[in-house]
């Protein structure tokens, strides 16, 4: 990003205005620092464990062979709950509070006490009654068969809940804030140029602005494509010492022309690992697992997310693109 010395020479029209962008560049980054941790960002979604229901479907962009790449799309329905079959009269004085929740283990009291016609206490076992165990023996197979995908469909309902609340701040604040899809987990405790104090970074590197969609009639929601490239969120780099900044410019380049899907698979992952040894060429690290802490030397992983930016940082990423050129 550092003019070189032919750059401020050359009186042509194009340098002049590169230039200025450089300028408008530093002075964007001086004043917006970017976020350099997730907690920083507006409103995060992490999509590495999606719910498993089909009211849930991701389209990730799979290149084959003679064929243009699909595009990534997911589509969120609201999943159907249901109430836990009603137990047989015999059983409802005898079941603990709780029975009906999928995520408890239904179970019944051992004994109750009741009054004789003389007015005596008598202690009566659940299990006197064959009656009773049989109907609980049968009730609680139906149950067991209802809770399994009671519970996959109460996540995916949660799952939707936390996507309409994404979709109404997006709704009330869309001229200020953007939806984009991430994925590269960057995480390096590093020293700041700028600020002279080591620095904690954790968030993904490579971004894609999308756009999310609802369908009231069905109800669904939709994140779809849109015509913006994929990019390297390179203002949270642009002041750590020690960066190789030529090297990050050539991939900034390659990104450019090979426009690599924060979701796509052995393509983008490549692109990482590169991306993750040209920062730090000797220290460097690609983790097939997320890792844990901050480490002194930059480690890089697959942890895709939605989340939500304010839009000053895309201006300073748009003018570094124009840069670039």
């Amino acid at each position: 990003m550092t003019p070189d010395h032919h750059e401020e020479e050359d009186p042509s029209p194009k340098s002049r205005i590169r230039r200025l962008f450089r300028f408008l560049y530093e002075v964007n980054r001086l004043r917006n620092r970017p976020e350099r941790t997730l907690q920083e960002q507006v409103f995060v979604i992490p999509l590495t464990r999606l719910p498993e229901h089909p009211s849930i479907q991701l389209v990730r962009p799979v290149v084959a062979e003679g064929q243009p790449p699909a595009a990534f799309e997911m589509k969120i329905a609201r999943a159907r709950i249901t109430r836990c079959v009603q137990p047989p009269p015999v059983l409802r004085d005898w079941l603990i509070s709780g029975w009906d929740d999928p995520t408890a283990e239904a179970s019944h009291a051992e004994s109750q006490n009741e009054l004789t016609e003389e007015g005596e206490p008598k202690t009566i076992r659940f299990a006197d009654d064959p009656e009773r165990t049989i109907a609980w023996e049968q009730w609680t197979a139906i149950r067991k068969a209802w809770v399994e995908p009671e519970i996959r469909a109460r996540v995916a309902l949660a799952f939707f809940d936390r996507i309409y609340e994404l979709y109404a701040l997006l709704e009330k604040d869309g001229e200020r804030l953007e939806l984009m899809v991430a994925d590269g987990m960057l995480n390096w405790r590093v020293r700041s140029v700028m600020e002279l104090v080591e620095v904690q970074i954790h968030h993904p590197i490579l971004l894609k602005r999308v756009e999310l969609s609802f369908d009231p009639s069905k109800p669904e929601f939709r994140v779809i494509e849109t015509d913006r490239d994929t990019e390297l969120y390179s203002s949270l780099l642009i002041d750590l010492e020690g960066l190789n900044a030529a090297g990050i410019d050539a991939r900034q380049r390659e990104l450019a022309s090979a426009d690599y899907h924060p979701m796509g698979f052995t393509d983008t992952q490549a692109f990482m690992t590169a991306l993750v040894q040209t920062i730090s060429p000797v220290r460097g690290e690609f983790l097939e697992e997320p890792g844990e802490g901050f480490e002194s030397h930059p480690r890089l992983w697959r942890e895709p997310l939605l989340l939500v930016r304010r839009r000053v940082q895309g201006v300073t990423n748009a003018i570094s693109r124009i840069i670039d050129c």
